[in-house]
C-alpha cells in the first residue's frame, strides 16, 4: 500500500462526540472499495476536525491492499495547474517508461513532470490522469484524499470531476475536505462534484456539551455545566479552539499559586485565543521564522534564514521555540493548522506585506525554483514594477500553457501584460491562452496587437490567429474584413516567405468564411478567383483543402474540387490541421471519391486516439459515419455516430458541438427510429447552430427526413423547403450536402402531389448535372421520376437506378424501392416485386431498417412474400457494434476502452450484450459471428 500522509493524524480526543460522522465515513470507503467509485466530501468551518475526521476513519477502514495518495492543499499554490495532482501522484516516482504510464496514461506527463512534456490539450492531459488511476486501480482499491480543497487549483479540480463521471464501477474513493466561509479558489468544479450522483457530503458541526465536557475533564479536571457551556459559547464548539484554550487555561493555572480556573477567566478568551497562543509567546526571532514560513511555505532553513534575516543557528532555535508551542508540527516546518498560518500572516503590517513577497520571490528564483512557484509570491502584488518580475511570470506562463492549463497561463501573461501593455508577443501569448477559454477577449487582444505592429508580413500570422479566435467567438464577419485586407498587402509579395504568409492568410480567409451563412458566398468567391496552390508545402495543402471545400459547397465542378482535396491529402496528411483533413474529406464524400476520403478520416480518427484528442477524434468519427450513412451502411455508421454522442454526452459538450447529435439522429432516421432522432435534435443547445453554414443546414434535411419517416410529410416539405431558402440565402449551390430538392419532391410524390415536385426537380436535376456525379446525376433522375409521369417516372427510375448502383448505397437502395413502386402504379406487381426485393436485400446488408420495413410492405402489396431473414448483428446498438468490432480484432478492454475514449465498465456492460444479443459465448464465436462464418 502507498500511503503519504502529509497530514497529522488525528489529536488525541479529537473524535470524541463524532460517533454518526464516523460511521458514515466507514460506510462510504467500504462501498467505494468494493467497486463503486464516488466522492466524499467533508465540510465545516475551519478547526472544526473534517482533516481529523478523514485521517482517522481512512487509517482505521481503508483495506491493507489499498492505495491511498494524498495532497493537502495550500492557497498560495492555487494558481499553480496541477499542484493538487503532481502531489497526489509524486510518492509513485513516475517516469517516461513506468509500467504505470503505459497506453493512454502517458498523456498524464506534462501535468506530472513538468515543462519538457507539452500536453496537446487539456483533454488529453486529463484523460492521461483517468487511465493513470484506472492502472492503479486493477491492483486493489485506490483512495485519493485531497484535504482544503477550497484551495485546490483549478484544473486538478477539474479533473477530479472528470475523473469522478467516470468513476462509477471503479475501487475508487476521492476524498476531499472543504471549508466553509470562505471563497474557494474555482468553485463551479466543487459545485460540480457536490452536486453529482453518489457524492456523499457529511456536515461536521459544533461539539455538543457532552463533546466539550469530555475533552475539558482530562485537561482541568472541571466539568461543572456553567464552565463546559462556557467554554462552549467561547469556541463555538470548535475543536482546535477549544484545544487552544484548554492550552491557554491550563498554562495559566500551571503559573497560578494556588492553581485554579474560574468562569470568569474564560469569558471573552475564544475570540482572542488564536491570536495570543501564536504570537503572544514568541520571541521576535520565533516570530520572525514563522513569518518566513508563512510566506515561503516549506523551505530550506537557509531560504527562511535569508527572508527572516536570521543566521541559521538562529531559525533552528526558533524552530524548536514555535513546535514547543504548538504553531509548527513536531516533524516538519509545517504549520499545525492553516488557520495559525493565517494568524502570522495577518500579524504582518500591510505596508511589509509587498516588500517580503518581492524578497520571497527573489530568494526562491536565484535558488532555481520553478517559475510557477515563483509566481505564486508575484502574482498578489499590486502591480509588477521590475522585468525579471515579468519575465518569471512569463515564463510561468508558457508552462501552464504546455501543461494544457490555458486559463491559468491567461492568469499570468494578463499581469505581464499589464507591466508593459504594448508589448506584442505578450499579447499574442495572452491570446492564445483565451482562444478557447474566453474567444471574445482574445479577439479583442489581437485587434490591439494588429494596431501595434507594421507591415503585411507582421500583421499576416496575427490575422490568422484571429481567424481562429473570431470563429470560435461566433464573428467570423470581423475576421474575413481583417483577413481580405491583409491578403491584400501581401498580394505583390513574390519571395518565399511573403508567398508563404500570403498562402496561409488565404488559408484562414476560407476557413473563417465556410464557418458561418453570412460569410460563406464571400469565401466561395474568394476562393474562385484565386488560382489553385501547387500543393507542394503544407501551407499550400492547407489551402487547397479549404478551396476543396469551399468548391464542394458551390457545387459547380465535382472534377476541380476532388483534384484540390487529393492534392491537399497527399504526402500523408502532413501538416494538416484537423480542420483541414475534415474539410478535404467532406469535398471528397461530395465528389463521390469515397474511398479517399475513408482512408483520410481512418488516418485522423487513428492520429486523434494516439494523442489523446478527444475533440479532433469526436469531429472525425461524425465526419466518417456520415460517410458510411451515404455509402448505404448504417451499422457502421450509427457505431460511429454512437461513439462520437457518446463522448459528447459524457464531456457535456452539447453546448459547442453539433455535428455529433445531427449525424446520429441521420442514421437514426434509416434504422428506423425517427422519434428517437427529433428528440436529438430538439435537445441541441447551441446558441448559434442557424449561423452555421454546414451544420444548419444538415440539422434541417434530417428534421426532413425524420418527418417523413414518421409519415408527416406536411412538415418534411416544410423543413425541406426551409433548408432549401437557407441554402439559396447563403449561395450555397451544392445539390448533394443537404438534397432538400429531392426530399421534398419524394414528400410531394407521398402526398399525391408529384406535379408540385416537378420545379423543383427540374432544379436539383440541373444543379446535379452541373456538379456532374453519378450520384448527382442518379438523384435528379430519381426526382424526375417521381414526377415525371407514369412512362417517363419509370424511365428515369431505371436509368437512375443504373448510375446509382456502385456509387452510393443509401440513394440506390431507395432508387430500387421507388422503382418498384413505379412498376407497381402501371400494372406490373411481376416487375415490382424484383426491385422491392433488391431494395431489401441492400437494406439487410446495411442495417436500413427504414428502408426495409417500405419494401417489406411494398413486396406484400406486390403480392410477394417476405423472408425472415432479419440478422441478429441488426439488434446491435451503434456502439455494442464499435466494441464488438474491436473485440473480435483481439482487442483487450482496456485498449478498447482507451481507444473509445470511454471506461472499462462501459466496454464490459456493451460486450456483456453483446454475447447475450447474438448467443455467443466469448472471443473467438463473436469473431465468427461477425465474418458470417456462424449462423444463430
Amino acid at each position: 500500500m502507498v500511503t503519504v500522509w502529509n497530514l497529522p493524524s488525528a489529536p488525541t480526543g479529537e473524535m470524541v462526540g463524532r460517533t454518526k460522522e464516523r460511521a458514515r465515513f466507514d460506510a462510504c470507503v467500504r462501498h467505494a472499495t468494493a467497486g463503486h467509485g464516488h466522492a466524499l466530501l467533508v465540510r465545516g468551518p475551519a478547526g472544526i476536525g473534517k482533516t481529523s475526521l478523514a485521517v482517522d476513519a481512512l487509517e482505521r477502514s481503508v483495506p491493507s491492499s489499498a492505495t491511498v495518495l494524498t495532497a493537502r492543499c495550500e492557497q498560495q499554490y492555487a494558481t499553480s495547474p496541477y499542484t493538487a495532482a503532481r502531489s497526489l501522484f509524486a510518492p509513485l516516482g513516475l517516469e517516461p517508461g513506468s509500467p504505470l504510464l503505459a497506453g493512454s496514461a502517458r498523456h498524464a506527463l506534462p501535468a506530472l513532470a513538468g515543462g519538457e512534456y507539452i500536453a496537446s490539450g487539456s483533454y488529453a492531459v486529463q484523460h492521461g490522469l483517468y487511465w493513470l488511476t484506472v492502472t492503479l486501480a486493477g491492483d486493489g482499491p485506490v483512495v485519493l484524499f485531497v484535504d482544503d480543497v477550497q484551495w485546490c487549483d483549478d484544473v486538478s479540480l477539474r479533473w477530479l470531476s472528470f475523473l469522478l463521471r467516470r468513476a462509477e464501477d471503479l475501487p475508487l474513493l476521492v476524498v476531499l475536505t472543504r471549508r466553509t466561509g470562505v471563497t474557494a479558489t474555482a468553485d463551479e468544479p466543487i459545485v460540480e462534484i457536490e452536486g453529482m450522483r453518489g457524492t456523499e457530503i457529511i456536515e461536521i458541526g459544533p461539539l455538543s456539551l457532552d463533546a466539550v465536557s469530555e475533552l475539558v475533564a482530562p485537561h482541568l479536571g472541571e466539568t461543572g455545566e456553567l464552565f463546559v457551556r462556557t467554554c462552549a459559547e467561547e469556541t463555538g464548539g470548535n475543536p482546535l479552539l477549544l484545544r487552544l484554550l484548554l492550552d491557554e487555561l491550563r498554562h495559566a493555572r500551571d503559573t497560578d499559586d494556588p492553581p485554579s480556573v474560574s468562569v470568569s477567566e474564560i469569558v471573552g478568551s475564544g475570540r482572542a485565543v488564536l491570536a495570543r497562543s501564536v504570537l503572544d509567546r514568541c520571541t521576535p526571532s520565533a516570530r520572525a521564522t514563522a513569518t518566513a514560513i508563512a510566506l515561503l511555505g516549506v523551505g530550506e532553513t537557509a531560504l527562511i534564514g535569508n527572508l527572516a534575516g536570521l543566521p541559521r543557528r538562529a531559525v533552528t532555535a526558533a524552530v524548536g521555540v514555535l513546535r514547543a508551542n504548538g504553531i509548527l508540527r513536531a516533524d516538519s516546518l509545517e504549520f499545525v493548522h492553516d488557520l495559525i498560518r493565517a494568524e502570522v500572516l495577518d500579524a504582518i503590517p500591510p505596508a511589509d506585506v509587498p516588500r517580503l513577497r518581492i524578497r520571497a520571490a527573489t530568494l526562491l528564483s536565484d535558488a532555481g525554483v520553478p517559475a510557477e512557484e515563483v509566481a505564486v509570491h508575484l502574482l498578489p502584488l499590486p502591480a509588477i514594477e521590475e522585468p525579471w518580475m515579468a519575465e518569471i511570470l512569463r515564463e510561468a506562463g508558457r508552462s501552464a500553457g504546455k501543461r494544457g492549463a490555458p486559463g491559468v497561463a491567461a492568469r499570468y501573461f494578463t499581469r505581464v501584460l499589464a507591466f508593459d501593455p504594448g508589448d506584442v508577443e505578450v499579447l499574442l501569448e495572452l491570446a492564445d491562452a483565451l482562444t478557447l477559454v474566453e474567444p471574445a477577449a482574445a479577439v479583442g487582444l489581437l485587434d490591439r496587437a494588429l494596431r501595434l505592429v507594421d507591415g503585411p508580413r507582421a500583421r499576416a500570422p496575427i490575422a490568422v490567429k484571429l481567424s481562429a479566435a473570431s470563429v470560435t467567438a461566433g464573428d467570423a464577419s470581423r475576421a474575413m474584413k481583417v483577413l481580405s485586407a491583409v491578403a491584400a498587402e501581401l498580394a505583390g509579395e513574390s519571395d518565399a516567405e511573403g508567398a508563404a504568409l500570403r498562402t496561409a492568410v488565404e488559408s484562414a480567409l476560407l476557413a473563417t468564411g465556410l464557418e458561418e451563412k453570412g460569410t460563406v458566398a464571400a469565401a466561395m468567391a474568394n476562393a474562385r478567383a484565386r488560382i489553385a496552390p501547387a500543393g507542394d508545402t503544407a501551407g499550400e495543402r492547407q489551402l487547397l483543402a479549404m478551396r476543396a471545400q469551399a468548391g464542394a459547397l458551390y457545387g459547380e465542378s465535382s472534377a476541380s474540387v476532388a483534384a484540390d482535396a487529393r492534392r491537399a491529402l497527399r504526402v500523408d496528411q502532413a501538416g494538416l490541421t484537423g480542420s483541414a483533413v475534415l474539410s478535404a474529406a467532406l469535398a471528397l464524400c461530395l465528389a463521390d471519391e469515397c474511398a479517399t476520403a475513408s482512408t483520410a478520416l481512418d488516418r485522423l480518427i487513428a492520429h486523434a486516439q494516439r494523442t489523446g484528442e478527444a475533440w479532433a477524434y469526436c469531429r472525425a468519427l461524425s465526419s466518417r459515419a456520415l460517410l458510411r450513412h451515404t455509402l448505404g451502411n448504417q451499422v457502421e455508421a450509427g457505431a460511429d455516430a454512437h461513439t462520437s454522442f457518446d463522448l459528447v454526452r459524457q464531456e457535456l459538450w452539447g453546448g459547442t458541438v453539433v455535428m455529433p447529435q445531427i449525424v446520429l439522429a441521420t442514421v437514426l432516421v434509416q434504422r428506423g427510429e425517427p422519434d428517437r432522432a427529433d428528440a436529438l435534435l430538439d435537445a441541441i443547445t447551441h446558441a448559434g447552430l442557424e449561423r452555421l453554414a454546414v451544420s444548419h443546414h444538415l440539422f434541417l434535411i434530417t428534421r426532413a427526413r425524420a418527418s417523413a419517416a414518421r409519415g408527416d410529410l406536411e412538415s418534411a416539405v416544410r423543413h425541406a423547403r426551409a433548408c432549401g431558402a437557407s441554402l439559396a440565402e447563403s449561395g450555397i449551390g451544392s445539390p448533394v450536402m443537404a438534397p432538400w430538392w429531392l426530399e421534398a419532391t419524394c414528400a410531394l410524390a407521398e402526398l399525391g402531389r408529384g406535379g408540385e415536385g416537378a420545379e423543383l426537380a427540374e432544379l436539383g436535376a440541373e444543379q446535379a448535372a452541373r456538379w456532374g456525379t453519378r450520384r448527382a446525376v442518379g438523384m435528379g433522375l430519381v426526382a424526375r421520376g417521381l414526377s415525371g409521369g407514369r412512362d417517363r417516372g419509370v424511365e428515369f427510375l431505371t436509368e437512375a437506378v443504373r448510375l446509382l448502383d456502385g456509387t452510393a448505397g443509401v440513394e440506390h437502395t431507395r432508387a430500387e424501392y421507388l422503382l418498384g413502386k413505379a412498376f407497381l402504379d402501371r400494372d406490373d406487381p411481376r416487375a415490382a416485386r424484383r426491385h422491392f426485393r433488391l431494395a431489401m436485400d441492400e437494406s439487410l446488408r446495411g442495417g436500413d431498417r427504414l428502408m426495409l420495413a417500405a419494401a417489406r410492405k411494398a413486396l406484400v402489396t406486390a403480392g410477394g412474400r417476405t423472408r425472415a431473414a432479419d440478422s441478429l448483428l441488426d439488434t446491435l446498438s451503434g456502439s455494442e457494434r464499435r466494441v464488438a468490432d474491436l473485440a473480435a480484432e483481439g482487442a483487450g478492454n482496456r485498449v478498447i476502452a482507451e481507444s473509445l475514449f470511454v471506461t472499462v465498465r462501459t466496454v464490459e456492460t456493451h460486450l456483456t450484450n453483446v454475447y447475450r444479443k447474438l448467443e455467443v459465448t466469448g472471443r473467438t464465436e463473436l469473431a465468427a459471428v461477425l465474418a458470417g462464418r456462424l449462423v444463430r
